[in-house]
């Protein structure tokens, strides 16, 4: 026979009510913003010149796209921010062309003050070097671009709360552009943290 001793009730392990924690699993909350497809100040002025939209001081951004993100109940949480697009712009290929936008993401949190966070740069250009032909000033040569832009921004939110992201469009130079816009935009916020207590 084996030689077995069943434990006493005292022997064995059995935490008492004190010794159960409770655990805290990470929160992820996530949100889908609005985006809006919108036309670019581009155009002869803008070709001859190089003129930037929103520098004449205190012209308003053209907002691209929003996300509200609520972050109240979580404990420094993480925040990414997705966007994503695509610029289309009607060009003349003889000319060469040249387009730069510049991207911003701001946050406002609380109905408080926008703070920018940061910024992005989309540039496109080409150069036409036809060796020495003779084109007729009237002849054209028109083509389409379709260009997917998008970024990813990540930071560690110390102060939680109710906030709404922002992408704006604070800057366009384009020459020999004839038409640009940006369209299929989408945003969304994620944010992931230990509940607050």
């Amino acid at each position: 026979m084996a030689n077995y001793r069943r434990p006493h009730y005292e022997d064995c392990c059995h935490p008492g009510p004190e010794h159960h924690k409770k655990e805290h699993f990470p929160v992820t909350v996530l949100s889908c913003g609005h985006g809006s497809g919108l036309t670019l100040p581009v155009g002869p002025v803008l070709q001859a010149t190089g003129q930037a939209a929103g520098s004449n001081g205190g012209a308003p951004t053209l907002v691209v796209g929003t996300v509200n993100l609520d972050t109240r109940g979580l404990d420094h949480p993480d925040v990414k921010i997705d966007f994503s697009s695509l610029i289309n712009f009607r060009a003349n290929f003889l000319s060469g062309y040249e387009l730069t936008i510049i991207f911003q993401l701001s946050r406002a949190c609380n109905n408080g003050q926008k703070i920018p966070l940061a910024q992005w740069t989309y540039e496109k250009e080409a150069d036409v070097y036809l060796n020495g032909l003779s084109i007729p000033s009237e002849v054209t040569v028109d083509f389409q671009i379709k260009d997917p832009f998008s970024f990813v921004w990540c930071d560690c939110h110390d102060c939680p709360g109710c906030c709404t992201y922002l992408v704006e469009i604070i800057n366009v130079c384009g020459f020999y552009i004839e038409a640009a816009s940006i369209t299929n935009v989408g945003i969304t916020a994620i944010a992931s943290g230990q509940p607050r207590d």
